[in-house]
C-alpha cells in the first residue's frame, strides 16, 4: 500500500508527540523511514497537538495545502490538530482512547462493530503478548536491536490471531 501511494505521487508524513530520537527509532525499527516524505516530532514546532501548528508544519514540509490532506489519527489530539489545521480527519481503532471520543472528533470513522466482551479481552491480551515477544526478540538479552527477521513474528502473530479469534467466536456463539 505504501509503495502504491508513492507510485501515485501521494505524499506521507508522520506527526507525532514523540521526541525525534524515538520517532526515528520507531520508523527505523519497522523499516518505514523510506515511505515518509516528512516528519514532525515533539519540539519541531513551538506548539504541540492538539494545536494545528504540527499539522501545518507537515503540510508545509510536504508542499501541500491542508485542505488537500487527510489526517489519520488514533487520539482526539491528532484529530483536533488536523481539523483545526484545515485537513479532513480519519479516526482509527487501534487506540487507548475511548472510541466514542474519537467518533466525536473524526470527519470519517468506521462504524463500530459489536464485539463480545470476551473478544475484546482476548484481543488485548493477545496483542500485548505479541508485542512483548517482538520487543524481547529484538531488544532482549539475545537480540541485537536489529528487527531483521521480526516481520516473521508479526506475520505468525497475525495468522495465530485469526485462529484464536475464530475459536473465540465459536465459543461466544455457543454461549449465546
Amino acid at each position: 500500500m505504501r509503495t502504491a501511494a508513492k507510485a501515485q505521487g501521494i505524499k506521507l508524513a508522520v506527526v507525532t508527540s514523540k521526541k525525534p530520537p524515538m520517532l526515528r527509532r520507531g520508523l527505523d525499527c519497522l523499516q518505514l523511514t523510506q515511505y515518509f516524505d516528512a516528519t514532525v516530532a515533539l519540539g519541531d514546532t513551538k506548539e504541540s497537538k492538539p494545536h494545528p501548528e504540527p499539522m501545518l508544519a507537515a503540510c508545509a514540509k510536504l508542499g501541500v495545502k491542508p485542505e488537500e490532506c487527510l489526517c489519520v489519527g488514533d487520539s482526539p489530539f491528532d484529530l483536533q490538530s488536523g481539523r483545526s489545521a484545515g485537513t479532513k480527519t480519519v479516526a482509527v481503532r487501534y487506540t487507548a482512547f475511548a472510541w466514542e471520543k474519537l467518533l466525536e472528533e473524526g470527519d470519517y470513522t468506521r462504524p463500530q462493530k459489536k464485539h463480545h466482551k470476551l473478544m475484546g479481552t482476548v484481543t488485548m491480551i493477545y496483542w500485548l503478548t505479541a508485542t512483548a515477544v517482538f520487543l524481547l526478540y529484538t531488544y532482549g538479552p539475545h537480540g541485537n536491536g536489529q528487527p531483521r527477521y521480526s516481520w516473521i513474528i508479526w506475520a505468525v502473530a497475525g495468522v495465530l490471531y485469526a485462529a484464536v479469534m475464530g475459536i473465540v467466536r465459536i465459543i461466544s456463539r455457543s454461549r449465546g
